[in-house]
């Protein structure tokens, strides 16, 4: 698999994970240039392998048992990559959830950025799903017990049925815990470390101005 290559972060510490992500009030970054950068940016005369890009992720990430993601056998029953290869459209004053918000931005992602780094960022929005539904789940039983609806009703993951709001506040578990619980899932988190990061910042910046989240977040520069 290939991945676009960034600035190694240095060696990795020992001790609390440092925080990545801060909240923001006030202070702009723009990402208007975000898909003109090389790596990302769309070549004109390539072919759109979303079919195979997706088939090989599956297989990669969710038929791995080295993972152990979700408990899935055929790429039907993942709600997003089905959704990849057979699209609908939504509702627009439909509120979403967290699944069809990032259906939206894969849909952007595919549109603005080349085969190579569709495969890299997928890979990177499919984990954080995963990532969320790690931790979220748990809370979204615990409230359909406290409510005596846990019997009553089919459990489903938290990104089937929640709104986008939360995203923002997993992110830090998402780098410094997360992936690498996993291994980095073979991302070469040493060498993409700053992708990933950028990725994930501009992800967030969409969220907000898009208005699925109040959360504007920042890569935290000042903190070793």
């Amino acid at each position: 698999m290939y991945f676009p290559t960034q600035i190694t972060e240095g060696k990795k510490k020992r001790g609390r994970p440092k925080k990545i992500f801060d909240k923001l009030n006030k202070e702009e970054t723009v990402y208007d240039n975000f898909f003109q950068d090389l790596k990302r940016k769309k070549i004109p005369s390539e072919v759109l392998n979303i079919s195979k890009i997706v088939k090989y992720i599956f297989e990669k990430l969710f038929l791995n048992k080295e993972y152990n993601l979700s408990k899935l056998k055929t790429l039907e029953e993942h709600p997003i990559l089905h959704s990849i290869l057979n699209p609908i459209k939504n509702k627009k004053d439909k509120k979403k959830t967290c699944d069809e918000i990032f259906i939206s931005y894969i849909n952007l992602l595919t549109e603005k950025s080349n085969n190579n780094y569709i495969l890299f960022s997928l890979t990177v929005i499919l984990l954080l799903r995963e990532c969320i539904n790690k931790y979220r789940n748990i809370e979204l039983e615990d409230k359909l017990e406290i409510t005596g609806e846990k019997n009553n009703v089919k459990l489903a993951n938290f990104t089937e049925v929640c709104e986008g709001e939360q995203i923002p506040e997993i992110l830090n578990e998402f780098i410094t815990e997360f992936l690498p619980s996993f291994k980095f899932f073979g991302l070469n988190f040493l060498n993409n470390f700053s992708e990933i990061k950028s990725l994930i910042q501009h992800f967030c910046f969409w969220l907000y101005e898009n208005n699925y989240t109040s959360s504007k977040l920042i890569i935290n520069k000042n903190k070793k």
